[in-house]
């Protein structure tokens, strides 16, 4: 797997919901998922070398070419020197995408960012994107990022959530 590509990609969409800085985003005109707008009121509990860790947890939802879109993120920083995130978006009636990065403004090497993008087909069973889902699913989001629909506060989103949930344990169960 090509981790420089995959690093790029997840980077590059999470830039795009203003969750990490970026030169090709201007934020004063493009809100940050992760603002108050957006804070939803569900945690994620999680335990990493025996310490438990609680992070917030934010959603949009947007309609795109006649369909919702819904997106979770959720903050799963165990260091304050490095901000970690998990994110699912999922159409309607379509596979959810699952996106893992710790952002890493210290290292170049990929693998030190840890990043993840994972398709499931029922929310549970997760699985590395192949390149060619990685370039269809970018090219997806950067439709939404030209297509500017507004952001609504998610609503309707246990499942996704539960999906967050499930993703995170994937990505930390294949990193280990």
């Amino acid at each position: 797997m090509n981790y420089a590509l995959l690093k790029e990609v997840v980077s590059h969409v999470m830039a795009n919901f203003g969750v990490i800085p970026s030169d090709f985003v201007d934020h004063k005109n493009t809100d940050s998922l992760m603002g108050p707008t957006y804070l939803l009121p569900e945690k994620i509990v999680f335990e990493e070398e025996g310490k438990p860790y609680t992070g917030m947890v934010w959603g949009c939802q947007f309609s795109m070419a006649q369909t919702e879109v819904k997106v979770i993120l959720g903050e799963c920083t165990t260091d304050p020197k490095f901000s970690e995130f998990a994110m699912v978006i999922q159409s309607k009636n379509t596979p959810a995408y699952g996106l893992y990065l710790c952002y890493n403004e210290l290292s170049n090497h990929p693998l030190d960012s840890e990043p993840d993008l994972s398709v499931s087909l029922n929310g549970k069973d997760w699985m590395d994107c192949t390149t060619f889902l990685q370039a269809t699913f970018l090219a997806a989001m950067e439709q939404v990022r030209d297509l500017q629909a507004p952001w609504n506060k998610c609503s309707d989103y246990k499942e996704l959530h539960k999906m967050l949930l499930s993703f995170m344990n994937y990505h930390d169960n294949k990193n280990r």
